[in-house]
C-alpha cells in the first residue's frame, strides 16, 4: 500500500494548495504589459521553484512571455524597432505605432523604469496555524487538555537544557530563551511530524491522532525540506576543519556538535556508536520524542488485522535530529529574540541588497549624515498581522533586465524570476555556523582583529 513519490511539481502543487487550504494569502503582484497601448496588468503570485545552485527550492514569479515588454536597450531604453520582438504580431504592432506614433516609445519606456515589485510591497502573508515556535510547541504537548499532552513535558525540557547549557534561561516562551535551545525544541517536533509522515509514505494506511487523518498535516511542507544535512559549522570534521584553518570556528563547531549529542542522547557528549533505544538516559531528547510519538500513536486500535506500525529507526536517529536542528538554525527568523520557523517565507534564498537601493530606499532618515552604515532592519519586511500571522514584504525593488527579457523572448515560454533577500546584519562566520553556507558578498562582513592589537600604542608599546 506504499503511496507512490510525487514528481516535483506534484510536490510543490500539493505545498502551495496547503498553504492556502491553511489560511495562507498571497498578494497579487501586477506586471505591466509593456508592449500593449491599453497598458493592461496582469497579477502572479509569488511561488516555488527549483534552484539547484541554491540547494534546493525557493521563491520566484513565473511571468507568461505574452506579457513581458519589449526588448531595451544597454541604457534601460526602449529599442527603435520594437516591433521586431519575437512575441508581437505584425499588424498588432503596426497598428500601435499608427494610433501613437510617437509616444508610444516613451511610454514603454517609463513602464520599463518602473520594478515589478517595489521596496516594502506585500508579497504573502503566513497564517498562525502554520508558525511553529516554542510556544506553540508548549501549546500542544505541555497543555494537558490537548490530545496530544506529554505529562512533565515542559519541566523535563527545561532540566535538559539548563545541564547542557547553564547560563542559559532554559525553555520558556519569552526572548531571553537562547538561540540553540530553540532550535531544538521545534527540531522534536518536525522529528515526531516527519516519522508520522513516514510511516504513512511507506504503508499508505496508517491512521495517527491529531487531526483523525492519515498523515501528518505538515506532510505537504516536510516534502519541500532539504533530506539532507545542511553543511553547517558543527557537521564539519576534521578534514574541513583544517581546511577552514580558524581555531575559533572550530572551537565553536565542535562544542555545538558535543552539546547536541549531550542532550539527545545520554549525557556524555559523545556517541560510541549504539543508537538504539536502550542505550539512551531517561533525561535526554530522546527519551522525550519516543514520549511524543507514544501520544501520536497511543489512541490507534490495534489489531491482527491492523497493527501498530514499527517505528523506523531512522526517525530516531541522531543523524535525524542533527538535520532537522540545521533545519530549524538556517531557516526559523529571530523576531524580537523569538525564533519562528514559517513555511514559504523561509524558503527565500540569500542576496545582499545593493547600497545603492539602501541609499534609495532611506532617503531623509539620515540627513546630514552618512549611509554608508545604513542597516533596515529585518522585522521590517516581516511583520505580524492583527491575527498572529506573519506578512512578508519585499526588502528590495525587483527589475526585469535586457538579458533576462531577451532570453525569454528567444528561448521559453515564460521568465521565471528568483526573489532574494537580506538575512539582516550578519556576519559570514554566523552565516557558516547558522545557514551552511558563506555568500560571496556580505556588505556586513566584519574582519576579525586581535584585542592585543588594540592595546597597542603607536610607538609599540602596550596600553596597561
Amino acid at each position: 500500500n506504499a503511496t507512490l513519490p510525487r514528481s516535483k511539481d506534484q510536490t510543490k502543487e500539493a505545498f502551495l494548495n496547503w498553504f492556502i487550504e491553511r489560511g495562507g494569502t498571497f498578494h497579487p503582484i501586477n506586471v505591466i504589459n509593456g508592449h500593449h497601448p491599453s497598458n493592461d496588468s496582469l497579477s502572479v503570485n509569488v511561488t516555488l521553484e527549483e534552484f539547484p545552485s541554491f540547494g534546493g527550492w525557493g521563491l520566484a514569479l513565473s511571468i507568461p512571455k505574452s506579457i513581458l515588454p519589449w526588448s531595451i536597450n544597454d541604457d534601460d531604453g526602449i529599442t527603435d524597432d520594437v516591433c521586431k520582438s519575437a512575441s508581437q504580431q505584425e499588424d498588432q504592432c503596426t497598428s500601435a505605432q499608427d494610433e501613437h506614433p510617437q509616444s508610444l516609445p516613451q511610454q514603454q519606456q517609463q513602464q520599463q523604469q518602473q520594478p515589478i515589485i517595489k521596496h516594502l510591497d506585500p508579497l504573502f502573508t503566513i497564517p498562525h496555524s502554520i508558525i511553529l515556535s516554542v510556544q506553540s510547541i508548549l501549546d500542544t504537548y505541555a497543555t494537558p487538555t490537548h490530545p496530544l499532552y506529554v505529562p512533565h513535558f515542559q519541566p523535563r525540557l527545561d532540566g535538559i537544557l539548563k545541564r547542557a547549557l547553564p547560563h542559559g534561561a532554559g525553555l520558556t516562551s519569552n526572548k531571553d530563551m537562547g538561540l540553540m535551545e530553540q532550535d531544538v525544541v521545534m527540531a522534536l517536533f518536525l522529528m515526531v511530524e516527519d516519522c508520522q509522515h513516514r510511516i504513512y509514505t511507506s504503508s499508505g494506511a496508517i491512521a495517527m491522532i491529531g487531526d483523525g487523518g492519515v498523515d501528518s498535516e505538515w506532510g505537504p511542507y516536510l516534502d519541500v525540506l532539504p533530506d539532507y544535512l545542511i553543511p553547517r559549522l558543527d557537521t564539519f570534521g576534521d578534514e574541513e576543519y583544517a581546511v577552514l584553518n580558524d581555531a575559533v570556528l572550530e572551537g565553536m563547531g565542535r562544542e555545538s556538535k558535543r552539546l547536541l549529542l549531550q542532550m539527545y542522547l545520554n549525557g556524555r557528549g559523545e556517541s560510541d556508536g549504539d543508537d538504539t533505544i536502550t542505550n539512551f538516559a531517561t533525561g535526554s531528547f530522546k527519551s522525550i520524542l519516543y514520549d511524543m510519538i507514544g501520544v501520536k500513536m497511543g489512541s490507534l486500535p490495534s489489531s491482527s488485522s491492523s497493527p501498530l506500525p514499527t517505528i523506523p529507526p531512522s526517525c530516531t536517529s541522531f543523524e535525524t535530529f542533527h538535520r532537522f536542528v540545521a533545519i530549524a538554525s538556517s531557516r526559523a527568523m529571530v523576531l524580537k529574540g523569538r525564533k519562528y520557523l514559517t513555511p514559504l517565507a523561509e524558503m527565500i534564498n540569500y542576496a545582499p541588497v545593493t547600497m545603492k537601493q539602501t541609499q534609495q530606499h532611506h532617503q531623509g532618515e539620515h540627513q546630514g549624515g552618512s549611509l554608508d552604515w545604513i542597516r533596515p532592519p529585518f522585522d521590517l519586511y516581516h511583520t505580524f498581522s492583527a491575527d498572529d500571522g506573519i506578512a512578508v514584504r519585499s526588502d528590495r525593488d525587483v527589475l526585469l533586465s535586457k538579458d533576462t527579457i531577451d532570453y525569454i523572448h528567444q528561448n521559453t515560454e515564460e521568465a521565471v524570476i528568483q526573489l532574494f533577500e537580506g538575512y539582516g546584519p550578519v556576519d559570514s562566520s554566523l552565516f557558516l555556523e547558522a545557514h551552511g553556507f558563506v555568500p560571496y558578498e556580505n556588505p556586513h562582513h566584519c574582519a576579525v582583529i586581535s584585542g592585543a592589537l588594540l592595546m597597542t600604542n603607536v610607538d609599540g608599546t602596550t596600553s596597561g
